[in-house]
């Protein structure tokens, strides 16, 4: 995979991560660009410690303090080379000295959302001192962090009067040089406040005649409640009350948009006053009622409505919406705080210079218009933070364990009556890999609490934490085994307040599930790709561990109609194989999901001592897919690398090139006429340009390649009639299939160059290798696609060059397709195009590599067949038959395999119909009653097994007699190849 190359490093720290920062700021000097990425891959860190290097000045925009003073102030310091770094947190009004005295005498200050700063700070006794003031009192700091709410407040308080504290400290932000909005996809989700007016069974939920002991002293909090009141009188209002009302009792609520928009129907306190005079009088009001709350019978969640009214009245647009959970249905009278984005685009707006570079980074990059924050709502350009946005590699140390049912919310299956299953698994797990090791979530804080009572209640007492806790977003963790009771559900009406239809509301609700799940689940995640780590996927399904996991450009998440009785059906789609993903296995029942666990990251039960073992001792103690541990060993033993840096195509071109006294040009009909002259530079523009197309031969005379491909395409098949069910399959898994292949190259760190093909979901992976006998690379080669368990085509096919000379041809990269005029692309910096200007490569060197040995043969008896009633063949299974379940048999080889693994079992006693259907569940394309009809062709006459000379000749892809324990004697070899297993001498 290619990568923007400039210059090499020039900094101490040689993190890989602090390398593609500095070339992201060595090819982008300003502009706006979006960074994709995967979770903890230390995108934020290292554009920070650049900044800081480069003596740059910066500004941090994060949703959390937590990320504030976790990710920013304290990891970004380490990736630097500064010896020391001054970053400026300016934290919440809470911080300020004089609020905090105020909060000491008077506690339930600190519950408030807002506390307004002293009227002028320059003049208070703490101003030298005051974290609040820093910004000001440190102008040669090397940057700032600040939250979006922060900012938001800072950008209304500004507005509102001149010469505000507010104003001074945006002031001081803008000679920032770096911008970064860190976890952008947060913006999207908006700001708003609601207050509960109905709930279904209990009626009216909010009485503004509880206030009345609110002396009248406070005049503009009993305006509030004055004008509230005459709010829910409205009959307008009354009759939206009713209307989503309704449509949340329907049974299929889901289906409905419960949330009705109107202009505020009340003038509010905004006619005829200035409405910042009004707000601050209002807060001040309610400041002083907070401290004296008790005097008048309140409690602080009174405290709390009455800010909600506030807002609620002075918002030009309310909502009445409805959200039915777990049963219970309730109304709200909410209002979007439209000035919260409003204003953080308009101070990004303002950063927009020609000399600043503006970065917005999330793992969890949604189908929001971030242009809408731009001048012009013009986009921001997408780049990728290394390749797969994932430089550590950290997803591929990462498995997900997901489980074969769902808890819900009510129900037989609800969390509720599932609660000792669950706190058993939980117990179960915690006691395997300790309890500082693991974090346990739940949905949200109630089932957070429940669930750590019940814990405590069984002896085992642990921490729960929740979806969207500070501490689950943008932060590390120690801890390396996430369990976690299901994903980030919410009610499926939630943002039905924030948007204008049904479809919106739904899309924004999934990709809200997707964005705080995936978030949550990455904490265990080592960024540094080194410890392995699990998440225990407690009543999630493997169909939402893949939403859930899959990112990339242009994210879109499309809800199908729903069917009668049939679940719904949730598809993610994007650019695949661009953010890499973690494994993800199904598992049948929880004892599988301990078994699978163990196999990837020890128990602490287990002592860690096979690293003295030989390695194949150690192999055979993995798992089938575990055998990745070998490719490792064999390149690091073997193979060595270097690089090669591309300044144009033509270069790339030449790389490819290993016979150039011969090619072959594709006709107008789409095959290839070889032609017997030389490949020189004209040739080669003209291919660049699309006025021809080369195919270049891979053997050069004596035998010798220069490079792998693997072809992975979605041809449709020849004379078949496909459904639109078929084709979505075949695409599907097309692009698994290339996902698998480069997640285990990165994986074995071999390096690759990834290349759309031209035609629909095709693609071509190349490893360039330095000059080495066909039969080596046919076999590295050949390993590779095994191993990931993928049926394509492998260039070299064979190992030497036929009788004709020439062997086989593969299209040159950045081709035009003759007939359909499709331009093939290769994938530079994230992103594919058709031409480059400087990239850098990596050669491997493989002429090391080994090939198997045949192990000497000896002779030795043959014992006599052995033959049951009916004239039937008893045999035994043949380790090829079984090692072909545990592929994805497709293809015209993987349909001949599948007819022979159905005659060896049913050769071998399996005589029930139900069994040798289930034989083949593990395939994506599982269909029960295609299978049924399979199994009743293949047994409705007798045959004898498959012959292993036979099985070699029409299923190549998955046998593999080399490695196969019967091949080692003539005899035992004779006999497996008649296909009797009946007749080998264990």
């Amino acid at each position: 995979m290619a990568q923007v190359t400039l210059a090499p490093n020039p900094r101490d720290n040689q993190d890989k991560r602090i390398e593609i920062a500095y070339k992201i700021y060595e090819a982008f000097k300003s502009g706006k660009y979006l960074i994709h990425k995967t979770t903890r891959a230390g995108a934020t860190t290292a554009l920070i410690a650049e900044s800081m290097n480069r003596d740059e000045k910066f500004l941090c925009m994060v949703p959390t303090n937590w990320i504030a003073d976790k990710t920013v102030v304290a990891d970004s310091k380490k990736y630097s080379d500064l010896g020391s770094a001054h970053i400026i947190h300016i934290p919440a009004n809470h911080e300020c000295l004089y609020n905090q005295e105020l909060c000491k005498d008077y506690p339930d200050l600190k519950k408030l959302p807002i506390l307004p700063l002293a009227g002028s700070c320059e003049e208070c006794q703490n101003f030298d001192s005051c974290e609040v003031t820093a910004v000001l009192r440190r102008p040669d700091a090397h940057g700032t962090v600040i939250t979006y709410k922060k900012l938001a407040a800072l950008m209304m308080a500004a507005g509102s009067a001149p010469n505000t504290m507010a104003e001074k400290i945006l002031n001081e932000l803008s000679f920032s040089k770096n911008v970064i909005l860190d976890e952008v996809h947060e913006i999207q989700f908006g700001d708003y406040v609601k207050i509960d007016v109905y709930e279904d069974g209990i009626g009216k939920l909010i009485d503004v005649k509880k206030y009345h002991r609110v002396p009248s002293d406070y005049k503009y909090l009993r305006r509030v409640l004055n004008e509230f009141g005459k709010l829910l009188t409205v009959p307008q209002i009354e009759n939206s009350v009713h209307e989503v009302l309704g449509g949340a009792q329907d049974e299929n609520y889901w289906k409905h948009h419960l949330n009705i928009s109107l202009p505020n129907p009340s003038p509010g306190i905004r006619e005829g006053e200035n409405e910042y005079k009004v707000t601050v009088g209002a807060y001040s009001e309610l400041i002083e009622l907070t401290k004296h709350r008790e005097d008048f019978g309140l409690e602080m969640r009174n405290i709390l409505e009455l800010f909600s009214m506030l807002l609620i009245i002075q918002s030009k647009t309310i909502s009445i919406s409805a959200i039915r959970d777990q049963g219970i249905i309730r109304v709200s009278i909410a209002a979007v705080n439209e000035a919260y984005t409003q204003s953080i685009a308009s101070f990004v707006m303002s950063m927009q210079k020609e000399d600043k570079r503006i970065f917005l980074t999330s793992a969890t990059v949604c189908s929001y218009n971030y242009g809408k924050m731009f001048m012009g709502g013009d986009p921001p350009k997408n780049i990728s933070f290394g390749i797969g946005g994932d430089p550590m590699n950290t997803n591929s140390k990462m498995l997900i364990l997901a489980d074969s049912k769902k808890y819900y919310a009510i129900g037989r299956e609800s969390r509720y009556n599932k609660r000792d299953e669950i706190v058993s698994k939980t117990i179960n797990i915690l006691e395997m890999y300790g309890n500082d090791d693991c974090i346990i979530i739940a949905l949200n804080t109630k089932e957070a609490i429940k669930l750590e009572a019940a814990l405590k209640e069984a002896g085992h007492e642990h921490d729960v934490t929740y979806y969207k806790a500070p501490e689950m977003m943008g932060v590390s963790a120690k801890a390396r085994v996430m369990i976690a009771v299901g994903v980030a559900n919410k009610p499926s009406n939630a943002f039905d307040v924030i948007t204008s239809n049904t479809e919106e509301s739904k899309r924004m609700l999934h990709e809200s599930v997707h964005c705080d799940t995936w978030q949550a689940w990455s904490r265990v995640k080592d960024p540094n790709g080194a410890v392995p780590s699990l998440v225990f996927a407690l009543g999630c399904t493997v169909e939402e561990c893949n939403a859930v996991t899959t990112w990339g450009y242009k994210r879109r998440v499309v809800i199908e109609p729903y069917k009668e009785r049939q679940k719904k059906k949730i598809k993610v789609s994007c650019e695949r194989g661009l953010i890499t993903t973690p494994e993800i296995i199904k598992c049948k029942n929880f004892e599988e999901m301990i078994k699978e666990a163990i196999k990837h990251k020890l128990s602490k039960q287990i002592p860690e001592n096979q690293q003295n073992l030989p390695i194949d001792n150690f192999l055979n103690k993995l798992p089938e897919n575990s055998k990745i541990s070998l490719f490792i060993n064999n390149i690091g033993r073997f193979c060595t690398k270097k690089g090669v840096c591309l300044r144009s195509s033509e270069d790339l071109l030449s790389l490819v090139l290993n016979r150039t006294d011969v090619f072959a040009q594709q006709n107008p009909k789409g095959g290839y006429l070889k032609t017997k002259i030389p490949v020189n530079d004209f040739l080669i523009k003209q291919h660049l340009e699309g006025k021809m197309t080369i195919g270049a031969y891979q053997f050069n005379p004596d035998n010798k390649v220069k490079w792998i491909c693997f072809d992975i395409d979605s041809h449709a098949p020849k004379n078949t009639v496909e459904t639109e069910e078929d084709v979505k399959r075949r695409n599907e898994l097309a692009e698994t299939n290339c996902t698998k292949l480069c997640n285990f190259l990165k994986t074995i760190d071999v390096p690759y160059l990834l290349e759309k093909s031209g035609s629909p979901h095709s693609y071509h992976i190349w490893i360039f290798v330095e000059l080495v006998d066909g039969k080596i690379a046919k076999q590295f080669g050949t390993d590779i696609r095994k191993e990931v368990g993928i049926d394509c085509e492998v260039f070299p096919k064979q190992e030497k060059i036929g009788k004709d000379g020439y062997g086989n041809l593969v299209k040159l990269p950045l081709a035009t397709h003759q007939i359909h005029k499709t331009e093939s692309k290769i994938q530079v910096n994230g992103e594919f195009v058709t031409s480059f200007s400087n990239i850098e490569l990596e050669v491997l060197d493989i002429s090391k590599y080994p090939l198997p040995k045949p192990e000497v043969k000896t002779k030795k008896p043959v014992s006599k067949a052995v033959t049951t009633e009916h004239a039937n063949y008893r045999t035994k299974v043949r380790p090829c038959i079984e090692s072909a379940l545990k592929m994805q048999l497709t293809g015209t080889q993987g349909h001949f395999m599948r007819i022979a693994v159905c005659r060896e079992y049913y050769n071998s006693g399996v005589r029930d119909l139900e069994k040798l259907v289930d034989l083949y569940r593990g395939q994506n394309d599982f269909s029960y009653e295609e299978s049924m009809k399979g199994v009743l062709s293949i047994i409705r006459k007798e045959s004898k097994n498959v012959r292993c000379d036979r099985l070699r000749a029409e299923a190549s892809n998955f046998v593999n007699c080399l490695g196969c324990p019967l091949y080692r004697d003539d005899a035992s070899f004779r006999a497996c190849n008649r296909g009797r297993v009946e007749e080998i001498i264990v």
